[in-house]
């Protein structure tokens, strides 16, 4: 078992970019491509801040980063003020309560989503999925497990759900 001092940092599972190598998979000047990570979630600024709080991270480090997200929620205006690409898709809301709009955002919006986030992630080619949560990072996690694109969950409330 790894110890460290008292106070110090724990060591970073992505590299810096001063010591990252052209050879290393988090490199952005990897031999293949860059590397990306697409972030998506949103509706809320619960769900839109964590995602932002990774995006300057992987900034900092130079790892190459996107968003997808809603036309109209928090994180479409959120990304794009801190300079992230951003990509939006369309998104169905279940609501708590029965309005006919559940039906056809899940029936019509949900798959549209997917299908636009299915072609993102083709295009893009990230190494994963950040999902924070909220109703948009639906679609784009259905798009992940289709691509087999590894998905990464960051929920921060005590139980998960409606």
């Amino acid at each position: 078992m790894a110890t460290r001092a008292c106070g110090s940092a724990p060591a970073s599972p992505i590299p810096t970019s001063s010591s990252a190598s052209s050879t290393s998979p988090w490199s952005a000047t990897a031999k293949n491509r860059s590397v990306t990570i697409v972030i998506t979630g949103g509706g809320t600024g619960g769900h839109t801040s964590p995602g932002l709080a990774v995006a300057a991270l992987l900034r900092e480090r130079g790892v190459g980063h996107a968003w997808i997200g809603s036309r109209d929620g928090i994180e479409a205006r959120r990304a794009v003020e801190e300079g992230i690409p951003y990509h939006a898709i369309a998104t169905g809301k279940l609501r708590r309560y029965w309005a006919w709009r559940n039906v056809t955002d899940l029936a019509i919006n949900v798959p549209a989503g997917m299908l636009g986030a299915l072609a993102l992630l083709r295009r893009l080619r990230p190494r994963a999925v950040l999902a924070t949560g909220g109703f948009v990072a639906l679609p784009v996690v259905l798009a992940a497990a289709l691509a087999r694109v590894p998905v990464v969950v960051h929920e921060q409330t005590a139980v998960p759900g409606l």
